[in-house]
């Protein structure tokens, strides 16, 4: 029986009338691609979060303020992030607890939440919090936004939005451990999704600085419709587990938007955001709903599948283009850009594949084996 990765490779292949490669009487025919190949797994960026919260008594977050912190004696480098709260708290006992401000607090560069996080102090009216940063800054799958070469998401509100959509996974036998993880997880999936709007609409415009096709900036456009989608879903997952309203708050564009009108440019990231990003991201999100059971979770990765899987072809589709315009240089900087190594997931020994988060190592083995049986042999024959 036929595997995602053997569906996904023949979609993008048919989509590319290139040859397709499969496997006849038993015997696996794989094509080599003569040494390209890697590739780097997308990715987004972290930021900070700011929100609101209701606790003790109904205090209300508006913020943060955060500082780095020294490092002594050998220890990790801490953080410092201060929340304003409404009314000002008198005490700490006014402030939320390490694990109920975690959503609040600062991820790193890839959207990953900060460890060892302190008890709260009262300073200047702000509740404050010390906490270690993720040192990783490995950033998985999907498309980027990036500004001034830094990958970037939203911050985090908690109002009540329109980020959100009808999505609510069962609670039964998960610990507060767990609850709290997959709000993470999930919060963290929903910044990326959010931020992937933006790095389509900013292809849609490169697209357009080109003279692309018009079936191209019209994908374009749609895919950041669907993306718009994915974010409300696990915006709406990741509220279930927190047991509060996350949302995303404000996305620094960073100023300017950068729009590339170099061929060989766009070409580079055509191939590491979506030949390659978007192609994994089909892939995670197809072994995760094979490992999943909860029906509200399955329901939202089934979305994500399908729809990583058109966005996918949509890169394939464009690298196509790009070829036929650029000629040589497209190519070479398209070879470049898929030798590049893939990057790794974070190292968690956390893990609740109910809910659609298996173990970080068997996620990272579905990618290798994408990257070999679909970005590989597709890469080959369109550069051949």
């Amino acid at each position: 029986m036929p595997t995602f990765n053997d569906a996904l490779r023949f979609r993008l292949q048919a989509a590319l009338m290139l040859t397709v490669v499969g496997t006849a009487c038993g015997a696996t025919i794989e094509t080599e691609d003569g040494g390209s190949g890697g590739g780097e797994a997308g990715g987004n960026a972290g930021g900070g979060n700011e929100g609101g919260f209701n606790a003790g008594g109904g205090n209300n977050s508006g913020g943060f303020v955060a500082d780095g912190g020294g490092n002594t004696g050998g220890a990790p480098p801490t953080t410092k992030a201060c929340l304003e709260v409404m009314p000002p708290p008198m005490s700490e006992v006014d402030c939320l607890g390490p694990d109920a401000a975690l959503p609040f607090l600062p991820t790193n560069i890839c959207g990953i939440p900060p460890s060892s996080v302190s008890l709260p102090s009262v300073q200047d009216g702000l509740c404050c919090y010390s906490f270690v940063e993720s040192s990783e800054d490995q950033c998985g799958v999907g498309r980027p936004f990036v500004v001034a070469g830094k990958k970037a998401v939203a911050k985090v509100g908690s109002a009540a939005s329109s980020w959100s959509e009808a999505a609510t996974p069962s609670l039964a036998g998960l610990s507060a451990e767990d609850r709290r993880e997959l709000a993470q997880a999930w919060l963290s999936d929903a910044l990326l999704e959010h931020a992937s709007v933006a790095s389509f609409g900013r292809f849609a415009l490169e697209l357009l600085a080109v003279g692309a096709p018009d079936d191209l900036v019209a994908d374009a456009h749609r895919a950041a419709l669907d993306e718009v989608q994915h974010a409300k879903l696990c915006f709406a997952l990741a509220s279930t587990y927190a047991n509060t309203a996350l949302r995303p708050a404000k996305f620094a564009m960073g100023g300017a938007l950068e729009v590339r009108e170099d061929l060989a440019e766009i070409a580079r990231a055509v191939v590491r955001e979506g030949c390659i990003g978007e192609t994994l991201a089909a892939a995670q999100a197809a072994f995760q709903l094979e490992t999943a059971s909860d029906p509200a979770v399955r329901a939202a990765l089934a979305t994500i599948v399908e729809d990583e899987s058109r966005h996918a072809e949509l890169a394939w589709r464009t690298l196509v283009w790009l070829l036929q315009e650029g000629g040589d240089a497209v190519r070479m900087a398209a070879r470049e850009a898929f030798a590049q190594p893939l990057s790794s997931l974070t190292d968690s020994t956390w893990a609740c594949a109910a809910h659609g988060r298996p173990p970080a190592a068997e996620i990272e083995k579905a990618l290798a084996e994408a990257h070999r049986l679909v970005v590989k042999p597709v890469a080959a024959g369109l550069l051949a």
